[in-house]
């Protein structure tokens, strides 16, 4: 393992995290090889520590089976930290506020993440098809080989985070080979 090794986990932690923070600048993701094992330390700001967490720790479970799977792929050993701002503010559930402004675009973008994700994660080309609904868009992922159930479920939960904090239901499942 080395620098280069880190800096990628570090760099896929950032991105996909900051993806459902409402504060990614404040976001600090730290990766560092501790005796064979990637320690991947993240530190969001106050008000987005519940948005990492997940309800029942879900969102922070579902980082934790991608990048087990990424790991994997690599070789590597990986441990995933969480640490609870001092200032920590307790989010209140606010009602979920639909983006008026959605497009085509958004959609393709969000498209492109989760293909980098997979591409990241299990290294797997897929195709992403884009169902846009009423208030919501479907990302069906269509793969030439099988994937794990788990994976989907965390992809389903971390696309979920991002689609509340970017107004939009988005949904992702999997068609079986």
């Amino acid at each position: 393992m080395n620098h280069d090794t880190a800096t990628r986990y570090e760099n896929f932690v950032r991105k996909l995290v900051g993806s459902y923070t409402e504060h990614p600048d404040i976001l600090q993701v730290t990766a560092r090889e501790r005796a064979g094992t990637v320690a991947v330390v993240i530190t969001p700001a106050p008000t987005d520590f519940g948005k990492v967490l997940g309800k029942q720790r879900k969102a922070l479970t579902a980082l934790e089976v991608l990048l087990c799977c990424m790991a994997n792929l690599e070789g590597d050993r990986i441990s995933v930290q969480l640490i609870e701002p001092e200032n920590r503010m307790n989010n209140r559930r606010v009602p979920e506020i639909l983006n008026p402004r959605w497009s085509d675009a958004d959609d393709k973008e969000m498209a492109g993440l989760l293909s980098e994700v997979l591409d990241k994660t299990l290294r797997l080309d897929a195709e992403i098809v884009i169902k846009p609904m009423s208030g919501e868009t479907m990302l069906t992922i269509v793969p030439q080989s099988h994937v794990p159930p788990d994976v989907i479920g965390a992809l389903h939960t971390i696309f979920r985070a991002v689609g509340a904090t970017k107004g939009r239901r988005l949904v992702v499942n999997a068609r079986t080979q």
